[in-house]
């Protein structure tokens, strides 16, 4: 298993980076506005992006973001598409807790954390191992779930030696 990362910033791109990774599973993990000044409409845009998973099996697609859904539905009937239905989510001052349906069932995992992206990425995440049939069970991935830690991220500030701030 490989993870791999691609990211465009003009037109063209995608294609020449799916002849090189060439990925069975996909995971359509955030659109945004980043480079779009590069790109006439965010159609485009989108179905530029949609060039990597032409190869594919299945894609992973964020069940409630509707820019990912309307990006998704660029992709051939061919491809299948693997969305875990969440059905509420409910914080508090340390945890959060997902609730979701699969395979006609509910179930819930509790992470660490509390900010909307580390949410969005933990449902993306257990999406994923469940896209890719694992041997891992629902109820073992659920518990596992509560064992993520938060990883740094970019930009992240810190205090450095004789009065410098770090910016990773």
């Amino acid at each position: 298993l490989a993870i791999i990362e691609t990211g465009i910033s003009q037109p063209g791109e995608m294609a020449k980076l799916e002849k090189i990774v060439r990925p069975t599973l996909g995971v359509m993990t955030n659109l945004g506005v980043a480079h779009q000044e590069n790109f006439m409409t965010y159609d485009i845009k989108c179905s530029e992006k949609m060039q990597l998973f032409k190869g594919c099996e299945t894609v992973v697609i964020h069940s409630k973001d509707t820019t990912i859904q309307a990006c998704a539905s660029m992709l051939p009937d061919s491809i299948g598409r693997y969305a875990l239905n969440v059905t509420n989510i409910v914080k508090d001052e340390q945890n959060a807790i997902v609730h979701f349906e699969h395979e006609g069932k509910s179930g819930q995992y509790t992470i660490r954390f509390i900010d909307d992206a580390a949410i969005d990425n933990s449902i993306t995440c257990f999406a994923t191992v469940l896209a890719l049939n694992t041997r891992i069970g629902v109820e073992d991935l659920c518990e596992r779930m509560g064992k993520l830690e938060q990883v740094a991220m970019r930009l992240e500030v810190k205090q450095g030696r004789h009065d410098n701030i770090l910016i990773n």
